[in-house]
């Protein structure tokens, strides 16, 4: 499942490296490899009743940490393997032509980001709806709130008398 790009502080803390090409990182969490690490963040887990993704893609040009950017997390392993398999039959060719690395950290993002918008119009469209109901909502409340002062004449006599001192408003 395609993300927007997050820059990850740790990217090998709770995660343990199983594919790697010189743009980017396949990465398993630690809970699922064994040992005793995996007790310790299962058990955590557990308690915590999270269910986190047990794979990620890192996007990460250099050999820094933090040019480092997840974007696909996948629950299974057939799941993260179509994104790694689209990642380098499509994108790893072009990155190859770029030659400065924060182009090409800007170029794989914006990818990234145009396939999360391709896959997901549902969920701009979702935000509209939402709006949309949020404002009828809000026109309705205040509709009837206000169909009291239907002229200016009520309006200012209602806070005439709601001022203490009985002041002019006008």
């Amino acid at each position: 499942m395609w993300v927007k790009p997050q820059q990850v502080g740790l990217s090998n803390a709770l995660w343990s490296s199983e594919q790697v090409n010189p743009y980017f990182v396949l990465q398993i969490r630690k809970s699922e490899t064994g040992g005793l690490t995996s007790k310790v963040l299962g058990t955590l887990d557990n308690v915590l009743d999270s269910k986190p993704y047990l794979y990620r893609i890192l996007l990460s040009i250099s050999l820094s940490e933090e040019a480092s950017f997840c974007i696909s997390y996948g629950k299974s392993r057939e799941e993260i393997n179509a994104d790694w398999i689209w990642l380098t039959r499509n994108l790893i060719p072009v990155l190859e032509i770029i030659e400065d690395p924060h182009d090409t950290i800007d170029f794989a993002c914006a990818k990234i980001e145009s396939l999360l918008a391709q896959h997901s119009p549902q969920e701009a469209n979702k935000a509209a709806v939402k709006f949309q109901l949020s404002s009828e909502k809000f026109h309705k409340l205040f509709r009837t709130v206000f169909s009291a002062f239907q002229t200016e004449q009520n309006i200012i006599g209602f806070f005439q008398r709601a001022t203490p001192l009985n002041v002019n408003l006008r």
